[in-house]
């Protein structure tokens, strides 16, 4: 029951956003981070009191293992950037002025229902539940990306919304597809249905999930399809490309995972390649685009390419916990660090690198986290990514480990030159602004999110590097 709850919930309160209307801005940001704490709240009691917790309608909502780390993520992700929007906001209108922004009621009912369809598909149990919870992710996010009303925004936000559409509409093929496959079948699409189903025609399975994995795959980020992805971040409002880099594409490769959950076994050579080419793919185009990357926050744009890649390979190579285990900790490390890039933007008016100079000496606390955050997402210890990354290297054999640690190291090296620019050097302007006083406060929520992959990256190195080397 808590399920169709923790769905309900957040479309409840988008109502509530909009009958407050645009005057009762304090109001409203306090009750979205109240939202992204009673979600938090509810997802964290189905896991520990599942006794109390009886599926509303199995077929159709229900929680299972994936769903619940997946909607976990997001509400986490969710309610952290409601409370760093509360202070940026603020100060992005105050800094700047002559930019047209969406006002908060409508920021906050479109953010409330995209956590609302966000956490529907982790719950989806049907895949014409699953797919319709895809689209609503795309429909109410489109919007967000025009935060800022700037020509970039609106050219980015029509982007995403075209190219996903037609990802989405691959995904509804597959959806028919697979249903062709399992002609025989009584229980409708259901997951447990499909998985259980014996009379299985193995060619549709195969047509099934390419349509599914290139749909899915699109809205995940893999290469090539990822051409929307680079636009929308960059033109983002920083708390909405924490949404979408942390939680929203995790909610893609949740799809994907469903629909191998009901694939024959004997296509398990099939599909396992399949995702090693696109994951390699993937890492290819990450490491090409990062070469000469202009743009720090296309830069971590590319960097969800990556991480998307490793994703699929681990999972390929039937190394499930190191597959959740790194999409974990690229949500924690990739929202934090599009946080202080929002600060950084706040800062020095610009997304360039080549703009910014002496974050050390003018924002020491950005400076630090941007650094760190840079260095730890890239795989670095004490990294949690560290031991995913060099588990992959370690068990894909010496062609497939090769070609990945030559790109990852490219991608290392091209985000590291990017952040040294960025961190040191001499700052062209002499006066001290207070926009640099302004963002390094606004560093506090980041730098306390820091500890949390920090942590558990020192205690994997000490447990358990040994069984993993």
């Amino acid at each position: 029951m808590f399920e169709i709850l923790l769905v309900i919930f957040p479309v409840l309160m988008a109502f509530i956003f909009l009958a407050l209307g645009k005057d009762r801005k304090e109001l409203i940001r306090a009750l979205l981070v109240i939202l992204g704490v009673v979600q938090l709240a509810g997802h964290c009691a189905i896991v520990i009191f599942p006794q109390y917790n009886q599926a509303w309608c199995p077929n159709y909502i229900d929680s299972d293992i994936y769903g619940i780390i997946i909607n976990t993520i997001v509400s986490l992700v969710f309610s952290c950037a409601t409370i760093f929007s509360m202070t940026w906001i603020g100060s992005v209108q105050r800094f700047e002025a002559g930019i047209h922004m969406m006002k908060e009621h409508r920021f906050a009912a479109l953010m409330s229902l995209f956590l609302a369809s966000m956490t529907l598909v982790g719950f989806a149990r049907n895949f014409g539940l699953l797919w319709i919870a895809i689209e609503a992710t795309t429909l109410l996010s489109a919007p967000l990306i025009c935060f800022q009303r700037t020509k970039g925004a609106l050219e980015a936000m029509w982007k995403y919304l075209l190219i996903c559409s037609l990802g989405i509409g691959l995904a509804l093929f597959g959806i028919f597809f697979l249903d062709v496959a399992f002609a025989g079948n009584h229980g409708g699409l259901s997951f447990d249905s499909l998985a259980s189903a014996s009379n299985i025609n193995t060619q549709w399975c195969k047509v099934a999930f390419i349509f599914c994995f290139a749909g899915f795959g699109l809205k995940m980020g893999l290469a090539p399809f990822h051409n929307w992805l680079p636009d929308a971040y960059s033109e983002s409002a920083s708390p909405v490309a924490a949404l979408m880099s942390a939680g929203l594409i995790n909610c893609s490769f949740l799809a994907i995972l469903r629909v191998l959950s009901v694939m024959p076994i004997q296509l398990a050579k099939f599909y396992k390649e399949f995702m090693i080419i696109f994951g390699v793919l993937s890492l290819l185009t990450a490491a090409f685009f990062m070469i000469h990357q202009i743009d720090y926050k296309r830069m971590l744009a590319y960097s969800s390419v990556e991480h998307m890649g490793i994703l699929s390979i681990l999972w390929a190579l039937d190394a499930k916990e190191m597959a959740i285990l790194h999409m974990c900790m690229h949500s924690m490390l990739k929202m934090l660090l599009f946080f202080v890039a929002g600060n950084i933007a706040l800062a020095y008016v610009s997304t360039k690198v080549k703009a910014v100079n002496g974050m050390i000496n003018r924002m020491p606390l950005n400076a630090v986290l941007w650094g760190l955050g840079i260095l730890m997402i890239c795989g670095m210890p004490p990294s949690p990514l560290f031991i995913s990354e060099f588990y992959l290297i370690k068990n894909a054999g010496p062609i497939l480990g090769g070609i990945v640690i030559v790109l990852l190291f490219t991608i290392f090296a091209a985000m590291t030159k990017n952040m040294m620019s960025m961190a040191l050097g001499k700052d062209p302007l002499t006066e001290f602004r207070p926009r640099y006083q302004v963002a390094d406060k606004l560093a506090v929520l980041p730098a306390v999110l820091m500890a949390i992959p920090l942590l558990i990256g020192i205690y994997l190195l000490i447990n358990f590097t040994g069984g993993i080397l």
